[in-house]
């Protein structure tokens, strides 16, 4: 991509956005993506020294990292516990599928499988009741 287009796509981008470009990691961006951002900013007015810019990018990675943290300590909600516990088949598929694309959901798998297992408890606890029920009216 040449510098052109690079700063077409860069103005279309929210200025945080843009910062969180200037300010990054050499290994993040390459050295013209970098440039082009700041080139980006100056003409929209944003100064690249000042203490605020930096505090932005800080404040911005801190927001990222406990976006991450929550995503992994968030729990399923009482909805999916229901369903998950009443069709024990949805919540394989589930664990599955979230243990497969999404390593950071570990408490929703948790949960999913605890939920999984009720849900076989239950459904066995059933047949074996109208097992019974069966043969004691028989």
């Amino acid at each position: 991509m040449n510098i052109k287009e690079l700063q077409e796509r860069y103005q279309g981008m929210e200025t945080d956005e843009l910062i969180s470009i200037a300010f990054s990691n050499k290994e993040e961006y390459t050295q013209e993506a970098i440039q082009t951002a700041s080139i980006v900013l100056k003409e929209r007015g944003v100064s690249l020294e000042a203490e605020s810019t930096i505090s932005i990018v800080k404040e911005n990675k801190q927001e990222k990292e406990k976006e991450v943290e929550d995503v992994g300590t968030r729990s399923l909600t009482e909805t999916q516990k229901i369903w998950f516990t009443i069709l024990p088949k949805i919540a394989f598929f589930y664990i599955l599928f979230v243990s497969s694309f999404q390593k950071e959901k570990a408490q929703r798998i948790k949960d999913a499988t605890k939920c999984l297992w009720w849900g076989f408890a239950l459904w066995i606890t059933i047949f074996l009741i109208i097992w019974l029920v069966e043969k004691l009216v028989k």
